[in-house]
């Protein structure tokens, strides 16, 4: 799941219409250049724009401004998620990386859980693969999963601090399957 930072507050507002957002506090004249909540049209602008972000993505769901993307294999999600991520970095829309969760079965966004099917032990001859309720690891993708969190690192800010716990995790979990 994704969170995109300020929800409504990346959302910019148009040059012309910023007088629209007029208001004073004493003798100074202030205007937003990002939508605030308070505007009639936000509650429809910002679903819209999110509508669009994910438009012809399969296996993406949106609640306000977290994205859950669920796919049966680590290869259909890192392509969707890489599909999304270009998306984000054109839009210049930025994730929040506290409220965010990568490689999760299941998570809770707004009071609704989204779940992957009830996980299983895979064994495998020369690979060994872990697929519980709480982490998927594959030592096939840990490249794939680094140039990820590379990319990824360009638009989360702090995220090395993120990437640490996450392999430290991972390692944790490998010890635990060997």
């Amino acid at each position: 799941m994704l969170d995109l930072r300020s929800g409504y507050w990346q959302v910019a507002v148009k040059r012309t219409d910023r007088g629209k957002t007029a208001f004073t506090v004493g003798e100074k004249r202030y205007q937003f250049k990002r939508m605030p909540f308070g505007l009639s049209t936000a509650p429809f602008t910002f679903p819209h724009l999110m509508v669009q972000l994910v438009k012809r993505l399969d296996n993406v769901t949106v609640y306000g401004d977290d994205i859950v993307m669920y796919n049966n294999t680590d290869s259909e999600h890192a392509a969707h998620l890489d599909a999304f991520l270009n998306r984000i970095e054109n839009s210049r829309l930025r994730i929040n990386a506290d409220n965010s969760q990568l490689g999760r079965s299941s998570v809770l966004s707004l009071g609704h859980k989204e779940e992957v099917a009830e996980a299983e032990k895979i064994q495998q001859k020369h690979e060994a693969t872990l697929v519980s309720s709480e982490h998927v690891v594959d030592k096939r993708t840990s490249k794939a999963a680094s140039l990820l969190a590379a990319r990824v690192n360009r638009m989360i800010g702090e995220m090395d601090t993120m990437i640490i716990k996450v392999d430290e995790e991972r390692k944790r979990l490998l010890r635990d399957i060997e």
